[in-house]
């Protein structure tokens, strides 16, 4: 003879591991719940980095360039901690942020190419700084779209993605 008195207990432990799912995958944000570290560009002309969140904190960097990709690391009511390609890291408020998923090319080069592959067709170089839009990632490529061009490079050449 089955006990039904007990029914809720296995319902209580899917729902617990269900609540959970979002911290067994990683750490999230505690103001938006999004994962972190994450990935975001700056969505205006001219956006500070400050020493601290709040506009009374320092300046330490002013960026003017729309579209560069930035590292959230932490968030703070409405201010998210990021950090550059080059390390720098500080405050911003999120109004200055935007969803949108932009890469920059580091180090050297990089060879946008028709297909994943280091013998595809070349369709330009780009430049070490140059932004692009991130349309998405397999393995070891990104494709993205460069000055209206959309193709492949190599994901180690660019910053604003996840490993």
């Amino acid at each position: 003879m089955t006990s039904t008195r007990n029914w809720w207990w296995p319902v209580l432990i899917v729902g617990c591991l269900v609540a959970a799912l979002p911290a067994l995958a990683g750490e999230v944000g505690r103001v938006t719940g999004l994962p972190v570290p994450r990935f975001v560009s700056i969505g205006v002309e001219v956006a500070n980095l400050r020493v601290g969140p709040r506009n009374s904190y320092d300046v330490i960097a002013i960026y003017r360039r729309r579209g560069m990709p930035l590292k959230v690391l932490d968030e703070f009511d409405t201010w998210r901690e990021v950090e550059d390609h080059e390390g720098t890291r500080g405050w911003m408020h999120q109004r200055l942020l935007s969803g949108r998923r932009t890469v920059m090319v580091i180090g050297e080069a990089q060879t946008l190419r028709r297909a994943p592959a280091e013998d595809a067709v070349a369709m330009l170089v780009a430049e070490p700084l140059v932004l692009g839009e991130l349309l998405r990632c397999q393995a070891a490529w990104c494709f993205v779209e460069i000055d209206r061009r959309r193709g492949w490079m190599q994901a180690s050449g660019l910053w604003g993605i996840t490993p």
